[in-house]
């Protein structure tokens, strides 16, 4: 008899895999500003509900696995490429900075997903507006970090 998988840990990083490759294809959703973003988080809710057997232990509630972690930088990296956002040296100030207000509202997204409050369209807006009309003019009138490169769309 010859099984596919060897041992637990083979289907762990089985479902580990099946998982990113589905945010992966959530990630690529087509579109541009506003309504690529809506899309995608409409994706990525439709992929929560019907993966959350495995995201909820895997992703919400050990957030300090190396598993989630890595799931969390996906949408943190998306995040910032799709907001236009500059690309600072990963040990400058400026990148410490954003890369910390952006795990935040990552967080933010993953608990108002996981606890299905707010749709991800009025999940998107509450971030947008707090990005926009409270996070980017703190970062650039206090810390002098410039959030979103001049032709951002949002």
């Amino acid at each position: 008899m010859n099984f596919y998988f060897q041992s637990v840990e083979d289907i762990f990083s089985a479902i580990k895999e099946r998982q990113l490759s589905l945010l992966k294809e959530v990630l690529a959703t087509e579109g541009e500003g506003e309504a690529r973003f809506i899309s995608l988080l409409n994706a990525l809710q439709r992929v929560y509900e019907e993966n959350r057997i495995y995201l909820k232990p895997l992703v919400i509630d050990y957030h300090s696995s190396m598993f989630s972690r890595a799931y969390r930088q996906m949408l943190k990296d998306a995040l910032k490429r799709d907001g236009n956002f500059p690309v600072y040296p990963e040990d400058s100030r400026e990148y410490i900075i954003l890369d910390s207000v952006m795990s935040g509202y990552i967080e933010m997204l993953l608990q108002l997903l996981d606890s299905g409050s707010l749709s991800m369209e009025a999940s998107f807006r509450l971030s947008h507006y707090t990005m926009e009309y409270g996070t980017k003019p703190a970062l650039q009138s206090q810390l002098g970090i410039r959030v979103f490169n001049s032709q951002h769309q949002i």
